[in-house]
């Protein structure tokens, strides 16, 4: 094949499962592009041969009314012969997917800036009504520039137009799907937060949150299971990203963030809540050594006994030996019970030990064995303990807290750096993102930053950490601004914005300089803007 429509072929870029990409020109305009392609006629079934050619117009449908530097643009889209097509922007780099295959790790700073970006366009994407649902490394682009590019738009739903898959038909990559699709519900912008969840997660620990050899398993544990927490996989993590990650990969989606783009920004605070973190290529979780750590977030008893009690298979054989030692040993200490139980009383005087001794002839000195270990302190690793009779099985009984112990409240506002202030007490303050150890009740933050209005939360601790986001609000103030002349262009601190005079305006609080601009002729007006006020200024063009 040498050409698609008026596209010239130049080489092949890759083969999924909706067909095959090529990199193309546009000799119209000397433009590289990609194409697209599905051969329908390969697909002998005439109802799913149609279904296919309707979600392929309707990827160029929904992309091609995304205008968004993080979004693959869609240029064309046609028929020609057997061939179904969609040109669409090229982008000189490669796939996420591929990226993340490599043997060393992204840097840190670059994965803050892929999910910041990413999130940026699912949001635009989010703000027209279209929701993406397949969101996965591999449909995350990188350019050679650093720029993020959404591509494939082949499963999102237009949620103005009506709905278009079969009645009960999964959608979506299994792996990154969220609890809604797999269960066949409506699904919103907060579906797709959940996939750059799971992909944020990959990302930083190298392992997907849920992974499993079948299908049906993987789809049981998206509906039904919390993934380990990540630093329990990338010790270089603090704590604080396991209650953000949480949150976005709740199964209600009315308890994960709002936006995707604070999502990310609560993801970015908690990473810089500990210094030196590194996320880990993939894979290589498991050559980390083993970190002592508290309860898993969210990780169930059997999750915990199946880590701890599953090692990697490379050590097997130090398991094996170190079972065998223990089982010699143990068959050495019967045999000397046994023996120390049924060996003939010798003459002399003998010795018995202080406090009340049974009577009768079968009382025996009890055997002075070894001291029980004592179990380690951590509750997320269960240390060694007594057997529970002879030979019998042995249980980790984890160390209890104190009701009353001091839990970890982590403190997120958007923007960062506002004062949090806990429970009125100026001995008490941070600067957010940042945490307070603070025993289980109800407690009263106040968060105080420049510009915006004081936010007062009110948080109920439990026995388990606590993560609270803020979202500091702007002071602001309504602003009228008049001339004696109609459509004069209006100037905040010397930049132009869309309204013209007259414009009622909310700004931010503080001083500005308010200008209006027609025909040459410019007047210019000081102001200053408090929280809440009403303002009205009219300026004379007239010289």
């Amino acid at each position: 094949m040498q050409s698609i429509g008026r596209y010239q072929i130049l080489s092949e870029l890759g083969r999924g499962a909706m067909g095959v990409v090529y990199r193309a020109l546009d000799p119209a305009i000397n433009r590289p592009v990609a194409i697209k392609t599905i051969k329908l006629t390969e697909i002998t079934d005439a109802a799913e041969r149609e279904r296919l050619r309707e979600r392929l117009f309707r990827e160029a449908q929904s992309a091609g009314i995304l205008s968004h530097p993080n979004i693959v643009t869609v240029y064309d889209v046609g028929e020609e012969g057997e061939v179904t097509y969609i040109a669409m922007e090229f982008v000189n780099g490669s796939s996420l997917e591929k990226v993340l295959l490599l043997p060393e790790p992204l840097e840190p700073q670059t994965v803050v800036s892929i999910l910041q970006q990413t999130a940026a366009g699912l949001d635009f994407a989010h703000k027209k009504g279209i929701v993406h649902r397949d969101v996965k490394p591999a449909n995350v682009m990188l350019d050679e520039d650093g720029a993020a590019k959404i591509a494939d738009f082949g499963v999102a739903k237009i949620s103005q137009s009506q709905q278009m898959t079969q009645t009960g038909m999964v959608l979506g990559t299994p792996n990154y799907m969220s609890p809604e699709q797999v269960q066949g519900k409506p699904v919103d912008g907060r579906a797709d937060q959940f996939s750059l969840a799971v992909a944020a997660y990959e990302m930083l620990t190298g392992e997907k949150p849920f992974a499993a050899e079948t299908l049906t398993t993987v789809l049981y544990k998206i509906v039904s299971e919390d993934p380990l927490p990540p630093q329990h996989l990338n010790p270089t993590l603090a704590w604080a990203v396991a209650m953000v990650l949480n949150r976005a990969l709740s199964k209600d989606p009315t308890k994960r963030y709002p936006t995707c783009t604070e999502f990310v920004t609560a993801l970015d605070a908690a990473l810089k809540t500990k210094k030196g973190w590194k996320p880990l290529p993939r894979g290589s979780s498991q050559n980390l050594p083993t970190e002592v750590v508290g309860t898993p977030i969210g990780e169930s008893t059997t999750q915990r006994r199946a880590r701890v009690t599953a090692p990697p298979r490379r050590r097997h054989w130090i398991w094996s030996i170190l079972a065998a030692g223990l089982a010699v040993l143990g068959v050495g200490g019967l045999l000397y019970v046994g023996v120390q139980r049924w060996r003939p009383a010798t003459k002399g005087p003998e010795v018995l030990p202080s406090g009340p001794v049974a009577s009768g002839p079968s009382a025996l000195p009890p055997v002075t064995g070894p001291a029980k270990p004592k179990p380690f302190p951590a509750v997320g690793h269960p240390g060694p303990t007594a057997a529970t009779g002879t030979g019998g099985p042995t249980t980790a009984v984890p160390p209890r807290l104190p009701p009353n112990a001091p839990q970890p409240l982590q403190v997120v506002t958007n923007p960062p750096g506002a004062k949090v202030v806990l429970d009125n007490d100026q001995t008490k303050t941070c600067q957010s993102p940042c945490s307070f150890q603070v025993p289980p009740g109800r407690h009263v933050l106040a968060s105080n930053q420049a510009g915006y209005r004081e936010a007062l939360r009110i948080v109920e601790v439990s026995r388990q950490p606590r993560e609270e986001f803020v979202d500091m609000v702007r002071m602001m103030g309504t602003v009228m601004v008049m001339a004696d002349a109609l459509g004069a262009q209006i100037l905040i601190d010397g930049k132009p914005i869309p309204e013209t005079t007259p414009a009622r305006l909310n700004l931010p609080a503080g001083k500005h300089v308010v200008s209006v601009v027609k025909d040459g002729h410019r007047a210019d007006q000081d102001i200053e803007v408090k929280d809440g006020s009403l303002l009205k200024y009219t300026l004379q063009l007239s010289p």
